[in-house]
């Protein structure tokens, strides 16, 4: 018998020695590549730490919501986008998790490209214990359902969990807390010693654009043609970019220059930007986007956000996240279906590595 986001038989607990094997989702390796979002709604804290109530050298990943604005068509995620992680093995996977708070908010997601649909996932649900929400201070095994077909699992490109910010029932100005995983703690390689000089004085990360004023003639691309289904472009305004969407579907019109603004295969990298809401959004799932797409194909996209907001609305959104190795990366703005915005103060910044492939 198969239990699909529910728990298994007994909520068995590591230490019990009973639990038979199975394919985790959760690892030290995993854990350490997970990252945080930052937007207007709020932000996501995670680390890794000693796992509760549990002995010996078991860690667990720490995931601390803090939800700040309820907002529509928005979300927070914590996420993982490093290299293909294969469950060909297996279309069932463990996930541990012991929510702080009695929860039937946080989704899992995950994404293989050969999954069909938009967002190509692979799986996309609530963690609930057989239907309901997980309770608090437990420890439980949920056993997930992934496809069938071997072609849609064993590849997956996104880890993520996340909660919706236009959920009213989610708390505001408070830390939800999750705990992911139960695994051995195998720590990254230390940095030499003494640490090499600082290339930049702005800490891990250098910038490499910006903040700077947009114009004709940088590296930035007004979009037009098949990926821009208007009949005009965005305007270049007072330091500023400027698109107004009239028509139904993926509406791009900013593109970076890969050749002018080049971003590495392999390499993390900080996207930062402000915003201003000048016209209604309008139309089935309609929503302002950006994201970092690879030279001739989707399958290798990186860093999604999206957000909405009424006239008027304005603030700055920032996603971390790490290129593939594809080549021909370049940042993406667009607008799903009808609606207006401006953009000013788009900056990038690259990781700084050490000597020693430590971060």
């Amino acid at each position: 018998m198969r239990w699909k986001a529910s728990v298994l038989a007994g909520l068995l607990m590591t230490m019990s020695g009973m639990a038979p094997a199975a394919t985790p989702l959760m690892t030290c390796d995993r854990a350490l590549a997970m990252v945080g979002e930052e937007t207007a709604a709020g932000g996501v804290a995670v680390g890794i730490v000693p796992a509760p109530d549990l002995p010996g050298n078991l860690h667990t990943l720490r995931l601390s919501f803090r939800l700040q604005a309820h907002r529509e068509r928005d979300w927070l995620d914590a996420s993982c986008q490093a290299v293909p992680i294969d469950f060909s093995a297996s279309s069932t996977i463990r996930l541990w998790i012991r929510a702080e708070q009695v929860t039937d908010y946080l989704y899992l997601k995950l994404v293989d490209p050969d999954n069909p649909g938009r967002n190509h996932a692979a799986f996309e649900e609530p963690l609930l214990l057989d239907g309901g929400p997980l309770p608090a201070g437990r420890w439980l095994a949920l056993e997930l359902s992934l496809p069938e077909e071997v072609t849609r699992r064993d590849g997956l490109t996104y880890l993520g969990f996340f909660l919706s910010a236009s959920n009213s029932n989610i708390p505001l100005g408070r830390d939800l807390v999750f705990y992911i995983g139960q695994f051995p703690y195998d720590p990254p390689p230390r940095p030499p010693w003494p640490p090499p000089p600082r290339t930049s004085g702005k800490g891990v990360f250098s910038s490499i654009l910006g903040p700077e004023t947009l114009h004709a003639g940088g590296p930035w691309i007004l979009v037009d043609g098949r990926d821009n289904q208007t009949d005009h472009v965005a305007e270049f305004k007072d330091g500023g970019v400027e698109f107004l969407a009239d028509a139904e579907g993926w509406n791009e019109f900013l593109w970076s220059d890969p050749e002018r603004l080049v971003l590495a295969p392999s390499r993390r990298y900080r996207l930062r930007f402000d915003y201003r809401v000048t016209a209604p959004l309008a139309g089935a799932g309609a929503m302002f986007y950006s994201l970092i797409r690879a030279q001739g194909t989707i399958r290798e996209d990186v860093g999604w956000q999206r957000w909405d907001g009424m006239v008027g609305t304005q603030g700055s959104r920032m996603i971390t996240f790490t290129t593939h190795a594809a080549p021909g990366y370049r940042v993406t703005f667009g607008i799903r279906h009808r609606g207006g915005i401006r953009l000013d103060h788009i900056r990038l910044e690259e990781e700084v590595v050490s000597e020693g492939g430590a971060r």
